[in-house]
C-alpha cells in the first residue's frame, strides 16, 4: 500500500522536467544527476532482467478471463447512446476531459480550485496559500480520456469502470467506486470507444524482449512509469509520486504491470510511435525508436515475467482509547483533513457541499456535512430521504461511520460490500490509529 500521510500538510515543491530520450527529454531537460547516481543502484537488477526475460518471452500477451466472466456474459452488447447518458449521469467530466461533454464548471470540477491555489489565483494571505498548496498540490490531476478508443481494450475499460483498478501508483487519488451496474459500465465503455479505428497490423514475431528491456533502461522509462513486479527500470527512484510530487507526467503515467490487460500490441506500437497523434494532451514524448526497437519494447512490456502483486493488508482493528476524544480533535486530525472535501457546508463551498452532501458522480444527495459538530450530529439522508444517524449499527454491529472507514480497506483487498461504500471514496484508507480515533469518539458518546 502506498504511503498515505494525509495528516501532514506538506508544501508541494516544483521540480524540474524529466529526461526522457537519448540526450534530451520532455521540455529539453537533460538527465539529472540523481538519475545518473541511481543508475549504479539498479545496474545489477537490470542485468538480472535479461535472464528473467529470456525465460518468459513466450508468456501470453492476452490476459486471462476475469473471475466474474459469467456475469459479464449475461449482459447486452454495449450501447454508445446509453453510454453517453451514463457519462452525464455519472458526471465523468468533473474529473476527466475528453468524455464527450463540455468541461465541468470550475467550481464543480474535482480539481478546479486546486489548480487556482497552485497558480496563485486565490486571494488569500501568503501563509494560507502556502499551507493549502501543500494540502492540495497532489490532488490536481486525473487522466484525460482523449484517444482512449485507440489505446484501451473495451473489455478492460468496462471492468475498470465497474470495479476500479489502481494503475497509477504516483497518483494518490483513485477512481471512486461508483453506484454503477455492469450494464451501465459496458454502455459507458461503448460510448468511449465508439470512434475507434482499426489499428495497423502489428506482430511480435521475432521480437527480442531482452533487448526491449535494455531499451527501456536506456530511455529512462522508469522516470515516469512504474513497472511493478520486474526489476527496477532505468530512471526509477525509491521516491515516486506522493504528496510532494508535482510533475504531472509522473502522476499520470500508468504502471506497466497492467498494460497487457489494458491494451494490445498494435495499439502500443502505434502509441510509442506517435503519442500526440493518438492523445492530443499527452505528456508522453515521442521516443527515438525505430519500428524494430518499438516491437522489442512492446514485447517486453507484454511478456515479461511479473511477480504477483502483494494483496492489500487490512490493518488490525485497534481497541477504543481510554483517554477522552473530543470533536475538536477529531475535526482537526481527520474531518478537516480528509472528510470535508466531499462532506462540506455549501455556504462556504461555492454552493457545492461535495458528492457526499449535495450529491454528484451518480450519488444522490446524502446530506452528510462534517463542517461542524451540529451538522455532523444531524446525520445523513437514507434512501427514502429521511434523516438517519451516522452511528447506526451495520449488520455486524459496527457504527456506520466507522464501518465506512473499515470498508475502504476491505475494498482495496478485493472484498467490497453492497451494504456500504468505503470512505474516503477516492483516497487511500485511513491508518489504523486514525480509525481508532474515530471509533473511540463514537464509543464515548460523541463528546464535543
Amino acid at each position: 500500500m502506498r504511503s498515505r500521510a494525509l495528516l501532514l500538510p506538506l508544501l508541494a515543491a516544483c521540480l524540474p522536467g524529466l529526461g526522457c530520450g537519448r540526450g534530451s527529454g520532455a521540455g529539453g531537460a537533460a538527465p539529472s544527476a540523481s538519475a545518473a547516481a541511481n543508475a549504479s543502484a539498479v545496474a545489477s537488477a537490470r542485468a538480472a532482467a535479461s535472464a528473467a526475460v529470456a525465460a518468459s518471452a513466450s508468456a501470453a500477451a492476452v490476459p486471462a478471463p476475469p473471475a466474474d466472466e459469467a456475469e459479464w456474459a449475461k449482459l447486452l452488447p454495449g450501447d454508445a447512446k446509453r453510454g453517453f447518458e451514463a457519462v452525464k449521469k455519472f458526471q465523468c467530466n468533473r474529473c476527466h476531459d475528453g468524455a464527450g461533454l463540455d468541461p465541468a464548471k470550475r467550481d464543480l470540477h474535482c480539481f478546479g480550485c486546486h489548480w487556482d491555489f497552485m497558480k496563485g489565483e486565490v486571494r488569500a494571505p501568503a501563509p494560507i496559500l502556502k499551507r493549502w498548496r501543500g494540502n492540495v498540490g497532489y490532488l490536481r490531476a486525473a487522466p484525460s480520456l482523449w484517444g482512449i478508443e485507440q489505446r484501451m481494450r473495451p473489455a478492460w475499460l468496462e471492468r475498470s469502470i465497474f470495479e476500479p483498478q489502481d494503475v497509477r501508483l504516483g497518483l494518490i487519488p483513485t477512481m471512486p467506486r461508483l453506484l454503477i451496474t455492469r450494464q451501465e459500465a459496458r454502455d459507458l465503455a461503448a460510448h468511449l470507444t465508439s470512434k475507434a479505428r482499426p489499428p495497423e497490423p502489428a506482430s511480435l514475431a521475432g521480437a527480442d524482449p531482452a533487448r526491449g528491456r535494455r531499451l527501456m533502461d536506456e530511455q529512462q522509462c522508469g522516470a515516469c512509469h512504474r513497472f511493478t513486479g520486474v526489476p527496477p527500470v532505468g530512471g526509477s527512484t525509491e521516491k515516486y509520486g506522493g504528496r510532494d510530487e508535482t510533475r504531472d507526467a509522473v502522476l499520470i503515467a500508468p504502471d506497466h504491470r497492467f498494460t497487457r490487460e489494458r491494451s494490445t500490441a498494435p495499439a502500443l506500437m502505434a502509441w510509442i510511435r506517435d503519442p500526440l497523434k493518438i492523445k492530443k494532451d499527452t505528456l508522453m514524448p515521442q521516443m527515438p525508436l525505430d519500428a524494430t526497437e518499438r516491437r522489442d519494447v512492446v514485447s517486453y512490456i507484454l511478456t515479461a515475467r511479473i511477480d504477483p502483486l502483494a494483496p492489500h493488508r487490512i490493518p488490525p482493528r485497534l481497541p477504543v482509547l481510554s483517554r477522552r476524544v473530543g470533536y475538536d480533535e477529531l475535526a482537526e486530525k481527520i474531518l478537516a483533513v480528509t472528510c470535508r472535501h466531499c462532506h462540506s457546508e455549501p455556504d462556504v463551498s461555492l454552493g457545492d457541499g461535495g458528492i457526499g452532501n449535495t450529491g454528484g458522480l451518480g450519488y444522490i444527495p446524502r446530506g452528510v456535512n462534517y463542517q461542524e459538530y451540529k451538522t455532523t450530529m444531524a446525520g445523513r439522508l437514507d434512501d427514502q430521504g429521511n434523516r438517519a444517524s451516522l452511528f447506526e449499527p451495520l449488520a455486524d454491529g459496527t457504527p456506520r461511520m466507522v464501518g465506512a472507514l473499515l470498508m475502504r480497506h476491505a475494498e482495496l483487498a478485493g472484498r467490497p460490500s453492497a451494504e456500504i461504500r468505503g470512505m474516503p471514496a477516492y483516497l487511500p484508507p485511513l491508518l489504523a490509529e486514525e480509525i481508532q480515533l474515530v471509533e473511540s469518539w463514537v464509543a464515548q458518546g460523541r463528546p464535543r
